[in-house]
């Protein structure tokens, strides 16, 4: 059942069954429970549409980089050793 039907129904029971002052609170309350679990919704909903955006911008990428692994040999960068007279610990090795 969908949360909207649920927080009427509820607040059907609350007019039926309580009196004022009670009436005015616990409807107030359900008012804010209500808005709160609205901007969840809403926000998880964008929080899927930036995922779904992310998961085509991750396979695109992916196509890219199988493309990149063919066209070109890839190889790790020979070793280079170079001295610096004034390093007191020795060679120092770069890539």
């Amino acid at each position: 059942m969908n949360l909207t039907l649920h927080f009427e129904k509820l607040d059907d029971t609350i007019i039926r069954n309580t009196k004022p002052p009670v009436t005015a609170k616990l409807r107030n309350q359900l008012h804010a429970l209500k808005d709160q679990v609205e901007a969840l919704i809403e926000q998880n909903e964008a929080e899927c549409r930036a995922h779904s955006a992310l998961k085509v911008e991750h396979a695109a990428l992916e196509q890219e980089h199988a493309k990149l692994k063919k066209s070109q040999s890839v190889r790790p960068p020979k070793r280079t050793v170079h001295r610096i007279f004034n390093n007191p610990c020795g060679p120092v090795v770069t890539h």
